[in-house]
């Protein structure tokens, strides 16, 4: 039932369709047998899926649950925090994802990251958000 919904909901439906999808989600497919070779495909497409859903669904803070170095994830919620005016939040997340990148993946922060980094640190830190178009253009 997951796999039908998921499939519709990623082939085109939105937010909502893959709300309504995840609701459905089980878990892991046979978390008792993880290294049967016969539920290893199986299991693959179906986290995939899962992770697939949780972006159309901007579930950021789950994303980050299934996979710590998911970077746009760290982005848009770095982003959303600054919408809300949550200066602070954002230099975490932000100061976050750099720890995640750098400790588990060797790799500095990337053009996306550097450049959101820049435009939070010289918002005083008193202004309650800056401009969306600002935003989207360092994100996309």
């Amino acid at each position: 039932r997951f796999q039908r919904h998921a499939t519709s909901a990623v082939a085109g439906g939105g937010v909502a369709a893959a709300k309504a999808a995840l609701a459905l989600y089980g878990g892991e497919l046979l978390p008792q047998d993880l290294y049967e070779p016969w539920s290893e495909q199986a299991r693959l497409h179906l986290s995939r899926l899962h992770a697939e859903l949780l972006h159309q669904a901007q579930d950021w803070h789950q994303v980050l649950v299934t996979d710590p170095a998911d970077e746009p994830a760290h982005l848009a919620l770095a982003q959303r925090y600054l919408e809300r005016g949550d200066r602070p939040a954002a230099l975490r997340q932000l100061d976050e994802l750099d720890s995640v990148m750098g400790l588990h993946l060797g790799l500095g922060p990337s053009k996306a990251g550097a450049e959101l980094r820049q435009l939070v640190e010289m918002l005083p830190a008193d202004r309650p958000c800056c401009p969306d178009t600002a935003l989207a253009e360092v994100v996309h």
